[in-house]
This record gives structure tokens, sequence and C-alpha cells, in this order.
């Protein structure tokens, strides 16, 4: 067997700095001076970043669990949230139980939902994968490659990202609205198939797939 490189190759640093180069497309500039709290996004509104969130897909500590944080930030006052691409923390093995593991699929699919979800789908903080990029260029490459689509769809949609969060720097209206904002006469918007959707603005309709192994989601 070989061993891996420590080092990531050449074409991997070169796509992590092509990648570096989109992802914050349209972020407010930082403040001169920041404290531990939560990452400044203007002068009117602030993000909330979501914390210590585990490599796994459940509603409680994973991939679930930052769309239902990003929600319930928007309805407290906090317009847009970000979270830790593929989970904040992985491990092997944990007290011979549980085993975590920043899988690929899971990386893509946290990137897609902040993407759209997310001022910015990669920040500084939130993107705890790219900290691997070393371990197996296999793997790095497929992530990397995730954070550029991700990057694109970020920049596609940023015309309707920017007008939605300059409403929410206005009025406080989140990014990522739950369906009962948007359609509060409705019963359907309050059940538990709604919670896992959200709206970006009053236009489009997003069903994130929170899965393994699955191709689509459904949505209400």
């Amino acid at each position: 067997s070989s061993s891996s490189s420590s080092r990531p190759s050449a074409a991997i640093t070169a796509m992590a700095a092509s990648v570096k180069g989109n992802i914050e497309l349209g972020a407010a500039p930082a403040s001169e001076e920041q404290d531990e709290g939560p990452e400044r996004a203007s002068g009117a509104a602030r993000a909330l970043e979501l914390g210590e969130l585990l490599a796994s897909w459940d509603t409680h500590a994973g991939l679930g669990a930052a769309l239902q944080g990003t929600l319930s930030a928007g309805l407290s006052g906090m317009p847009w949230a970000i979270s830790p691409a593929g989970g904040a923390r992985a491990a092997a093995r944990a007290f011979g139980l549980l085993r975590l593991q920043r899988s690929p699929e899971l990386v893509a699919r946290w990137l897609e939902f902040a993407a759209l979800a997310s001022p910015s789908p990669l920040l500084a903080r939130a993107v705890p994968f790219l900290r691997e990029v070393g371990a197996e260029d296999g793997v790095a490459r497929f992530r990397l490659e995730g954070a550029a689509r991700a990057a694109a769809l970020h920049r596609a949609l940023w015309p309707l990202k920017r007008r939605v969060m300059a409403a929410g720097a206005a009025h406080g209206w989140p990014l990522a609205r739950h369906m009962w904002l948007q359609y509060p006469q409705q019963a359907e918007a309050r059940g538990p198939l709604a919670s896992r959707q959200f709206m970006v603005g009053d236009l489009l309709l997003v069903c994130p797939v929170l899965g393994a192994g699955r191709a689509a989601a459904h949505c209400w």
C-alpha cells in the first residue's frame, strides 16, 4: 500500500484558490474590529453562526439542524444564518458507539443548502472540510468541485439574494423564510413537511435533500 502525502496536489491547491476567489461574492465588508460573537453582515442586521454542528444528516445536530436553526433564526430577528458546511465536528469513532464521517455526499448537500439559505455558501469559519484537503486527493477534489458548484450557484442567484438581503437589512425579513411566513393562511404551511423546505424571498421555493442516498426531496 502507498502512503498518501499530507500535502494537497498542485491541481487541488489551484482549485482551492479559485474557489476562495469566488465564495464571498457580495459578502458585506468585514468590520475592522470583530468580536467573538455572530458574524457582522451589514450595518443593520447580523448573521447568526449556528456553531458546532456534527458531520451528520440528523435534525438534532446535523444538516437537518442547520435548516431548522436557519429558519428559527429568521423568526427570531436574525435574518441570516451560516453553518459549517459538512459539519464542524467529525470522528471515525466516538466511545465505540458512534461513527461520524464527513462524507462527500454530505458536504455536497450541505453546500447546496448553504448556497441558497446563507449570505454566502462558504465563509471563513464555515468550511471545516477545506482543512482536510491534504488527506486524500480524490476526496479533496470532490469536495472542492462541490464548493465550486456552490459558488457558481451563489453567483447566479446573487441578484435575487442581494435584493432579499437588502430587505432584511431594512426590515428584518429573513433570507430563508419559513413557509408560513409566506403563506400564513394555509394550514399546510405549518405542517411537518413544510418545515423541511423554505422560500428565498418570495420567489424561489427550496426543498433541500436532507438524507443520504437520495436524489430528490418531496415538497409541499
